[in-house]
């Protein structure tokens, strides 16, 4: 269920953001573009802000906090397993031994990326790392959720 329209709307804007810095991201990548390449900062930081604010639309409104694995386990069991499940099938598609273990490892990893990426220049101690295909199998699977939830709100 949707209780946030807003943080939806904030999500899908952040998912926009996303998509465009990664495309470009990835053009710089082939080209070896290293002012391309960097924007992979801003690809973490709007990735994970929007998995943050889908999360937060399928979350009673007001809910705080920028970690995304404490709000995932807010979420009902069913919300969880629907998630876990769908990001996993995405992820098989490239590394087929991929557990449920596995995703909620990623998922601590990567519960305050937002903050950690945001403030890449104040903690950059080169430990960070931003598991991009996990992210994006994550943000991928939360956005269809919420989509299909803002769709069908009597489910």
């Amino acid at each position: 269920m949707i209780y946030d329209n807003l943080a939806l709307a904030n999500a899908l804007i952040f998912d926009n953001a996303y998509h465009i810095l990664k495309q470009r991201m990835d053009i710089g990548t082939v080209s070896h573009s290293q002012l391309d390449m960097s924007l992979a900062v801003p690809v973490a930081v709007n990735c994970s802000f929007s998995c943050e604010m889908l999360l937060k639309s399928m979350l009673p409104i007001g809910t705080r906090g920028h970690g995304i694995n404490d709000l995932f386990t807010q979420l009902t069991t069913s919300e969880q397993s629907g998630i876990v499940d769908g990001t996993m099938q995405l992820l098989r598609l490239h590394k087929t031994d991929y557990t449920t273990e596995n995703f909620y490892s990623d998922l601590n990893h990567h519960d305050k990326a937002f903050i950690q990426w945001r403030y890449f220049h104040e903690k950059h101690d080169g430990n960070l790392n931003f598991n991009i295909l996990f992210m994006e199998y994550f943000h991928e699977t939360l956005k269809a959720l919420a989509l299909f939830y803002n769709k069908n709100p009597e489910v």
